[in-house]
């Protein structure tokens, strides 16, 4: 355990890192911890607790590993996007208004 002398300096702790899989920010004021935890830079944030969630993206950052398991977010790995274009023709009964 490190010791920080603010909200701040815990902050910059946890993402002075080289790894970043998970974490968790405790305190009293849920909303406060909340806006803490967006502040982590790490794959998986808990506020209050930890838990696993197969709907949810779940990854690392850093060294801790590459690409991203569960939800549509893992999925990504294994799809190529393709744009199709084409010209859209105009209905033989459609007119332009003069």
């Amino acid at each position: 355990m490190l010791r920080a002398d603010d909200v701040d300096g815990a902050v910059d702790i946890a993402n002075d890192t080289a790894i970043g899989l998970g974490g968790i920010v405790f305190g009293g004021d849920e909303d406060a911890a909340f806006r803490i935890a967006r502040r982590i830079d790490t794959g998986s944030v808990g506020v209050n607790m930890f838990a696993s969630n197969h709907y949810a993206p779940f990854g690392g950052r850093h060294d801790s590993g590459l690409g991203v398991e569960y939800g549509i977010e893992g999925l990504m790995a294994y799809l190529t996007p393709q744009s199709v274009h084409r010209r859209m023709r105009c209905a033989p009964d459609a007119r332009v208004s003069e």
